[in-house]
């Protein structure tokens, strides 16, 4: 617990800029393995933050930081993959996910860039337009 206390004793602003540093990535990648036979995409197993198991009012503290921070890439295999990681997030996750870069694996090598916000218009869209 000596470390939780070091941490809470530093100013906000020099606390804030650890955190940032820690939680800086420039670009996170996300990946979807589709099985052919079965038509289920599951994520691969990526390494978790260790602040945010520190303790609670660090988690509190850095839990928005990946998404404010970093880039996204995602490799899906469809869009509706695409679509089940952004309905996984929370409004403030959405919000701060300004950058998101989507590679299709079944369109070569196209990448495409938005907001989550964007995305999710544009997933919404298309489901519109298959009903």
């Amino acid at each position: 617990m000596k470390c939780e206390l070091a941490i809470n004793e530093l100013p906000s602003k020099l606390r804030n800029m650890i955190f940032e540093y820690a939680m800086y990535h420039e670009t996170i990648n996300l990946h979807q393995k589709y099985h052919k036979q079965t038509g289920i995409a599951a994520s691969e197993p990526r390494h978790s933050e260790p602040l945010l198991f520190v303790c609670r009012q660090i988690t509190s503290e850095v839990a928005l930081l990946p998404y404010k921070l970093n880039v996204f890439s995602i490799n899906f295999h469809r869009y509706a993959d695409l679509g089940d990681f952004l309905n996984q997030r929370t409004p403030d996750q959405l919000d701060l996910m300004v950058k998101v870069m989507c590679k299709l694996s079944n369109h070569g090598h196209q990448v495409h860039v938005a907001s989550a916000a964007k995305w999710m218009a544009y997933l919404k869209e298309m489901l519109e337009k298959e009903t």
